[in-house]
C-alpha cells in the first residue's frame, strides 16, 4: 500500500465521524402544543404514549386512560380518582401538560391535582378553588397564569392559576350578553395567540365571539355571534379552535361535529365548512372535546357512552367511523345503569407523558 492510500484509509473514519456529528447539530426536536395554547419541547426518548383524562358524571369518578394514542376498544382505566367527598358530579377538565396539573369543575368548586398523571384511588386534590357555584369549563391563559371558569350566566377569573386555593375573589367577572341578552355558557375555549374567547350558548344553539379576551371584564355584548339554521348549531357543548384556525364545535343534540372556516372571523347564519357524524353506537351525545397536535379530535358522549376518537379532521367530512373508540364495560363509560347522568362527560389529553 502506497503511503498516500494508507493516508486516505487512517482520514476516513473521522471524516465520517465529523460529517455526522454536522448532521446531528443540525436536527431539531419539533415542538408541539399542549392544549393550553402554550408550544412544549418533548423530552428525548421519542413518542410518548400519552395519558387521556376522562370524568364519569354518572359515578363521580375521573379516569386516566394510558396509552392514550393508541388506545382503543374496552379499556380498563390504569387509574381512577374516586374521592367522594371531594368529586361529586365531575364535569370538563383542563390539563396543564407541562405543569403535569389537571383542573377539574365539580359541584361548587374546582379541583386541582398537581402531579396528575401519579394520582390515584382516594388521593384528595391538591388544592380546592371554591367560591363557584356551578361550574362547567374552564380555560387556563398560562402567560398571565390566569384561570377562566364558567359559572351560570358568568365567567369568573381567577389569578394565580398555578396555586389557587380555598376561596379566592376573582380578578374580573365577564357576564356574557348576545345581543344584549345574559345567557348561560356551555363551554368556552379561549386562544391566547388572538386573545379571543369563545362562548357556546347551548340553549340558543348559538356560539359568541369576544375580542380583547385578557381585559373583558363586567356585562360585555358579543361583537359577532354565529347563530341560526344554517349553521346547524344544536346545543352546542364543546369547542376547539384548529391550527388552520377553524372553530369546531360539539353538538350535543344533534350528535354531530360542525366545522366553521376562519374562526376569528365567523358570524352570522352561515353553513359550516365542514360537518362530522357518525353512527350513534359511536357518537350520539357529544359534550368536551379536545383536539391534538397530531389532528385527532377526542370527544366525550355520555350518551353513546364512550371517547370516540376522529383522525384527519383537518380534512374530514361526512359520516365518518372513528379512527378508535374507547368504550365498553370495563372502561365504565358504559350506559348500563348510568341512569341519567352522563358517563363520559369531560374529557383532556395529554401527549407529552
Amino acid at each position: 500500500m502506497s503511503s498516500q492510500a494508507g493516508f486516505l484509509k487512517r482520514r476516513t473514519f473521522p471524516a465520517v465521524v465529523t460529517v455526522l456529528l454536522v448532521l446531528l447539530a443540525g436536527c431539531v426536536i419539533s415542538p408541539r402544543r399542549d392544549g393550553t395554547g402554550t408550544t412544549t419541547t418533548p423530552p428525548p426518548g421519542g413518542t410518548n404514549p400519552g395519558k387521556l383524562y376522562v370524568t364519569n358524571e354518572a359515578n363521580n369518578t375521573i379516569l386516566r386512560f394510558d396509552n392514550a394514542l393508541t388506545a382503543t376498544g374496552d379499556q380498563t382505566a390504569a387509574a381512577t380518582l374516586n374521592n367522594t367527598s371531594q368529586i361529586s358530579s365531575p364535569q370538563y377538565l383542563l390539563i396543564d401538560s407541562a405543569s403535569n396539573r389537571l383542573y377539574v369543575a365539580v359541584t361548587n368548586a374546582v379541583l386541582v391535582y398537581d402531579n396528575a398523571s401519579t394520582q390515584t384511588g382516594g388521593a384528595a386534590a391538591s388544592r380546592v378553588i371554591q367560591g363557584v357555584s356551578s361550574p362547567t369549563d374552564l380555560a387556563l391563559d398560562r402567560v398571565r397564569d390566569q384561570l377562566y371558569v364558567t359559572d351560570g350566566l358568568s365567567i369568573l377569573v381567577f389569578a394565580n392559576a398555578s396555586t389557587a386555593n380555598g376561596t379566592p375573589t376573582p380578578i374580573r367577572t365577564i357576564n356574557p350578553l348576545s345581543g344584549g341578552v345574559a345567557f348561560s355558557a356551555a363551554a368556552i375555549f379561549l386562544d391566547t395567540g388572538t386573545d379571543k374567547l369563545y362562548v357556546a350558548d347551548s340553549l340558543n344553539s348559538a356560539v359568541n365571539i369576544y375580542d380583547g379576551a385578557s381585559i373583558l371584564n363586567g356585562s360585555v355584548n358579543a361583537p359577532r355571534t354565529l347563530s341560526g339554521a344554517n349553521t346547524q348549531l344544536s346545543n352546542p357543548q364543546g369547542l376547539q379552535v384548529d391550527a388552520l384556525g377553524r372553530l369546531i364545535v360539539a353538538n350535543n343534540r344533534s350528535g354531530s361535529i360542525t366545522i366553521y372556516a376562519s374562526a376569528i372571523n365567523v358570524s352570522g347564519n352561515i353553513v359550516p365548512s365542514a360537518t362530522i357524524t357518525s353512527p350513534a353506537a359511536n357518537m350520539a351525545g357529544p359534550s368536551q372535546i379536545f383536539l391534538s397536535t397530531g389532528n385527532e379530535l377526542y370527544v366525550a358522549d355520555g350518551t353513546a357512552g364512550g371517547i370516540p376518537i376522529f383522525s384527519g379532521v383537518n380534512s374530514a367530512n361526512g359520516n365518518i367511523t372513528p379512527a378508535r373508540d374507547i368504550a365498553g364495560p370495563h372502561t365504565t363509560l358504559s350506559r348500563a345503569n348510568a341512569g341519567s347522568a352522563s358517563t363520559a362527560r369531560g374529557v383532556a389529553l395529554d401527549p407529552t407523558r
